[in-house]
């Protein structure tokens, strides 16, 4: 294990023993720990409070009280790394308070009872725990899978699931379906061909993605078409449950970025679910349901999960501490939010019309005719994760001379596979880079675990088992095993009187915009990638112009080197900065995230003490106060940005000629050089001249510096003459 995981583990023991001790020596990253563990022991008192504290005030005395005793340490390496322990532990600590505090006032478990909801691209499952078993909630026809279909009746009303789902066919644009794929996501995610395989209208016209409803002649939000499927689980779990239900445990693709989250959780709140409703990624859920489950009694174990649902793909890597799994933290995650079955069933699709066309090129697909396709492929697709061949049959495919003709072709298994072999690679290229990762590479893997529905395909499986060597287990069901890990994490992780911990990552680095090398918008990582929840981290910046008194901060989301090619999360302006030079000014920027991966970006300025936060809020959804402040914002700034963004550049490129001109030693100067010189100090200085301006120096500075350096040479050749 390493430091963090560590951390988590003496969480949930709130004591440090024999078995503490010795676990100490294991830690990866952490050389001095068992030294630290043996000091801290010393001191049990302050540390037990540390652990296990009463009031949240309690933390913070005992940690400063052991940093003081720290400070004495003769030893500095191992100082260094007691202190930073120490501020470790007691951040975990106070964030796992806070949540303790917050469920033990709102839960009680006796009277309240938590669902854990899958809500899946294709099909949606909600699972409660009785007795300390999970039992799936059934609907009203008995089955346990609810399609997470959406449609507009004749009568302008909303139908859901199997009664959606059964008129696919005949209310072709009215019938919504796959909208996990859509929803948080802005419109320039997707390009026109991407949506063009969904029957109903994608509107990509505004920032955010919407749905187009003929009957009702309304733009749908993917928020408003969710909640729909989640009232559906909410009315199930209630007529089952005989009570009512208002929370809710929702789980997500490990892929997905806090836009999408963030939507997923207003869905929830628009179907009626209440309070602080949380998220837990799918892996980590299945991974949670099936140690729980499985009768492993494995002290540590690394479990690669990997879900293959509807409309995502992800890994993950889970560590489980303890035979009773008392705790369960995500090591790595990796995915793709825009590869799943719905992207097999489009090939094939395609594939079916090409084949189509070959026998007569005079083939009509109108939406009926695509829709029947549609349907018959996903059989076909079911049907060879257990059988060899299947039987494609269309009936009735009209034609362009007003005739009609049955098309009928046997898919093997095989020709299934090189069909699909370009999202085959998709898979085995993510596949192989989580492996190289530097946090799972050194991992030993205890077993692989097949998830989602989409993973029981045979090509599935064997491309997984072939570059892992394991044979993914499919031993619980995987289209029920994420609900019942939802539902577990409710019970056993939000019970304030359990111990166990779960401990999740975030997906995509978190990083703000910054100014570097005279280039704008390089987007500088603050939390990286796979960083282990809750976790903080400040850096320092400064100006770039002189007397500049305010900066926007940006909080950028994803993996790309410039700002404006990762999702935009939020913004803010710090102003009243200290007036002085450019790079004079010490402006500290935090980002902290808590363990629901809530993110709080803060910026101060050290000597102003000016200081400004911004809890992130889905950035699509931002109320209107905040659009208007932005907005005014930006139209009082434009101008000025613009200016300053577009001769930056310049003045960085005349900054560096002055510096080459500022190391020739004892130059000989024309009047009319000194007088340029004089120039380009003011405009330095001053930052105020126009672009031309620049330019026009840079070219005369130039000139000087070449003249200075031929004047050297001739000097040079005429003392070695003599």
């Amino acid at each position: 294990m390493d430091r963090v995981e560590f951390i988590q583990y003496l969480l949930f023991k709130k004591n440090i023993d024999l078995d503490v001790e010795k676990e100490s020596q294991k830690i990866s990253d952490f050389p001095s720990g068992f030294a630290i563990i043996k000091f801290l022991k010393t001191h049990i008192e302050k540390i037990k409070i540390i652990l296990n504290p009463k009031l949240i005030g309690e933390i913070d005395l005992s940690a400063k009280e052991l940093l003081k005793i720290l400070k004495t340490y003769q030893d500095p390496i191992v100082k260094k790394e007691g202190i930073d322990f120490i501020n470790q532990l007691a951040t975990a600590s106070k964030a796992k308070f806070k949540y303790d505090e917050t469920y033990a006032l709102e839960n009680d478990p006796n009277e309240c009872i938590i669902i854990g909801i899958d809500l899946g691209t294709t099909n949606t499952v909600a699972s409660f725990v009785r007795q300390k078993k999970v039992e799936i909630i059934p609907f009203n026809n008995g089955e346990r899978l609810l399609p997470s279909v959406v449609s507009v009746n004749k009568k302008n009303k909303i139908d859901v699931g199997f009664v959606a789902n059964n008129q696919r066919n005949l209310n072709i644009n009215d019938t919504f379906f796959s909208i996990k794929r859509f929803i948080g996501r802005r419109s320039k995610e997707f390009n026109t061909m991407e949506v063009k395989s969904y029957p109903f209208k994608v509107d990509l016209n505004g920032e955010k993605i919407k749905i187009f409803s003929p009957r009702l002649n309304k733009k749908l939000e993917c928020e408003e078409i969710s909640a729909h499927i989640l009232k559906k689980v909410k009315s199930a779990a209630e007529s089952n449950l005989g009570k009512e239900v208002n929370k809710c445990v929702i789980t997500v693709p490990a892929y997905f970025d806090h836009n999408q989250v963030l939507a997923t959780k207003r869905a929830a709140q628009i179907a009626g679910f209440e309070g602080d409703i949380r998220c837990i990624k799918e892996p980590t859920a299945a991974a949670f349901a099936y140690e729980m489950e499985t009768t492993s009694k494995s002290l540590h174990t690394n479990t690669l999960v990997c879900d293959l649902g509807g409309g995502t793909f992800d890994i993950s890597l889970v560590k489980k501490i303890g035979s009773n799994v008392d705790s369960i933290s995500v090591l790595a995650t990796k995915g793709d939010s825009k590869l799943g079955g719905d992207d097999y069933t489009n090939i094939l699709v395609e594939k079916i019309k090409d084949l189509i066309l070959l026998e007569n090129d005079q083939a009509i697909f109108d939406e009926r005719i695509t829709g029947y396709i549609r349907d018959t492929v996903g059989l076909a697709k079911h049907s060879l994760s257990t059988e060899n061949e299947f039987v494609i049959h269309i009936p009735f495919i009209g034609t362009k001379q007003k005739s009609n003709f049955d098309f009928t072709y046997t898919l093997t298994r095989k020709e299934f596979k090189e069909i699909t072999s370009s999202l085959n690679k998709k898979i085995e290229t993510l596949l192989k880079e989580f492996l190289a990762d530097k946090r799972v590479k050194n991992q030993k893997i205890s077993k692989v675990l097949a998830v989602g529905g989409s993973s029981r395909m045979p090509v599935f499986l064997e491309l997984v088992e072939r570059i892992t060597g394991k044979r993914p287990s499919i031993d619980l069901n995987p289209d029920e095993i994420v609900a019942k890990g939802a539902a577990l994490f409710a019970e056993y992780c939000l019970n304030p009187n359990s111990s166990k911990l779960l401990v999740d990552v975030n997906p995509l680095s978190l990083g703000t915009s910054i100014l570097e090398d005279g280039v704008t918008g390089v987007n500088d990582v603050l939390i990286p990638a796979n960083t282990p929840l809750p976790c903080r981290k400040t850096k320092r910046y400064t100006t770039t112009v002189d007397n500049q008194r305010s900066i926007i901060v940006e909080i950028c989301q994803g993996e790309r080197q410039f700002s404006k090619d990762n999702i935009l999360l939020g913004e803010f302006v710090l102003d009243n900065i200290e007036k002085a030079p450019e790079g004079v000014p010490k402006i500290e920027t935090t980002f902290e995230i808590d363990m629901d991966g809530i993110l709080t970006a803060t910026s101060r300025d050290l000597v102003t003490k000016s200081v400004r936060s911004l809890k992130i809020k889905n950035s699509l959804d931002l109320e209107e106060e905040e659009i208007f402040r932005l907005k005014e914002i930006a139209i009082k700034m434009s101008e000025e940005d613009n200016s300053k963004m577009n001769s930056l550049k310049k003045y960085n490129e005349l900054f560096i000629w002055k510096k080459v001109f500022d190391d020739i030693d004892q130059p000989v100067l024309t009047s009319s050089d000194e007088n340029i010189i004089d120039n380009v100090n003011f405009m330095l200085k001053n930052k105020d001249s126009s672009d031309q301006e620049i330019k026009t120096y840079i070219r005369k500075l130039r000139i000087i510096i070449q003249e200075q350096e031929a004047f050297k040479i001739s000097n040079t050749e005429d003392f070695e003459v003599a």
